[in-house]
């Protein structure tokens, strides 16, 4: 695949996870801003993306939570995203089953099918949780975005989400 196609893919799956979180955020009155991005890639390859923004206000600083693309470019996967709070971020891997799989030799020197990340079903969005030795990815989905977004943010937006503030007042 050429590398034109490889953004025009990374881009696609970006739109399609943006489009699940807009409907999650819209869902409990949280507004989103969308500027686009330039991304650099190995070799030197620029190309614009969407990154989201998601303003809140908590004790009356405003704060905000981002979804920063970060490329397609990786060994493992076909594509990367952070959630960014104030206090950390998190990132959301875009695994593909088949580059999940390899193959070693056990002690009789049969050749075994192992993966690199326990849990990959199917190709997807996935955010790999480490376990000591253990990386256990978990599809992304609506529950575990809300709960990195708490941790992303030391947990204000889960306590601005169940106050009386409503969408208009979220964003200034």
């Amino acid at each position: 695949m050429k590398q034109i196609e490889k953004i025009a893919n990374y881009l696609n799956k970006l739109e399609n996870v943006y489009t699940q979180i807009k409907e999650w955020c819209n869902e409990e009155n949280f507004s989103i801003i969308t500027e686009e991005i330039e991304i650099e890639e190995f070799l030197k390859k620029k190309y614009k993306a969407p990154k989201l923004t998601i303003p809140y206000i908590f004790n009356d600083k405003e704060r905000k939570i981002e979804i920063i693309p970060k490329g397609f470019n990786l060994a493992t996967a076909n594509g990367l995203f952070t959630i960014q709070g104030w206090i950390v971020s998190e990132e959301i891997l875009h695994l593909i089953k088949e580059k999940n799989e390899y193959y070693d030799k056990n002690e009789n020197g049969k050749k075994i099918k192992n993966c690199f990340f326990e849990n990959v079903t199917k190709d997807g969005w996935y955010y790999l949780d480490i376990k000591g030795d253990d990386v256990i990815a978990h599809p992304f989905d609506k529950k575990l975005f809300w709960n990195l977004v708490a941790l992303v943010t030391d947990d204000e937006i889960n306590l601005r989400k169940n106050s009386k503030t409503k969408k208009e007042e979220n964003v200034r």
